[in-house]
């Protein structure tokens, strides 16, 4: 199983209230979900990581 790391990201206001506001509908349970989800994606998108 792989461990969880924790690191610091900088955003736009902007962009922290959109994630807020998918939180707050329940797409996600927390910033950090709906963080790790974008991210997820963005490899997907160039390859790096296998679609399930």
């Amino acid at each position: 199983m792989s461990r969880d790391t924790h690191i610091t990201v900088r955003i736009p206001e902007a962009l922290l209230k959109k994630i807020d506001e998918l939180v707050e509908r329940g797409f996600y349970k927390s910033r950090s979900e709906a963080v790790r989800h974008a991210i997820i994606l963005l490899l997907e998108k160039h390859g790096l990581l296998e679609v399930k």
